[in-house]
């Protein structure tokens, strides 16, 4: 996973020049991406699930 450096204003474009950064493979960032989004159903599934199983809680309290 590549790392989010913050570079000061001070730095020269020489030095950054000189510097070789590593080149992310296409297809890995893309499988990455796809294995986040499946996170991310899963995880909204969950809220989904939680936020009825409160509502239906509060109806029932309503009732009595």
């Amino acid at each position: 996973m590549p790392e989010i450096v913050n570079i000061p204003q001070s730095v020269t474009s020489d030095v950054m020049n000189r510097i070789e950064f590593p080149k992310e493979n296409a297809s890995h960032m893309d499988s990455i991406l796809k294995q986040t989004k499946e996170l991310q159903k899963t995880v909204d599934k969950v809220a989904n699930s939680e936020d009825k199983k409160k509502k239906t809680r509060r109806k029932w309290y309503q009732k009595d």
